[in-house]
């Protein structure tokens, strides 16, 4: 892992020239969300997507970020991991943070008893949210936008991971 963002290019890929993967190690800051949502739109921009596309992927992405930041636990360096590989017709986003499966609780948790709603996120079950709530609609965002989604927890951290269709 690179403590700034590395992007390396495919040779033959669509636009030539174009970086197609990312992998970082961001600050584990708020800063972050924008820093990896500008990266990323820098290398979608030559890559002359519908501009719904690159607004839904930046979306996601720095929905993920802030949910790590918000909800995980930082790494030793104080970081977060943010990596995506752009292919032909699938982005892929994957954020990591290093905090444990039961480190996910929201604001509401009582009593500090997450691990229902741990289990609950691990299976990507959405609580529903009220209209008047100031938050909890990330990850509503992100199953909404993304092709697909997924959540990974062990205990060297939680990767939280997005597909986007691009055509």
């Amino acid at each position: 892992m690179t403590t700034a963002g590395a992007s390396t290019a495919r040779a033959g890929s669509p636009a030539e020239g174009v970086a197609r993967t990312y992998d970082a190690s961001l600050p584990f800051a708020d800063a972050s969300a924008n820093l990896a949502r500008h990266d990323l739109l820098d290398q979608l921009r030559p890559l002359g997507l519908e501009r719904h596309v690159v607004e839904d992927a930046t979306t996601i992405l720095h929905e993920l970020v802030r949910n790590g930041i918000d909800h995980g636990a930082p790494c030793e360096d104080h970081t977060l991991e943010v990596r995506w590989d752009v292919g032909d017709d699938l982005l892929t986003l994957r954020v990591t943070d290093c905090g444990t499966p039961n480190g996910a609780c929201p604001p509401e948790c009582v009593d500090d008893d997450c691990s229902d709603h741990a289990e609950r996120w691990r299976s990507k079950i959405l609580t529903p949210i009220a209209p008047d709530a100031l938050r909890g609609r990330g990850l509503h965002l992100v199953d909404a936008l993304s092709e697909s989604w997924d959540v990974e927890t062990g205990e060297e951290g939680t990767t939280v991971s997005a597909q986007v269709r691009l055509r």
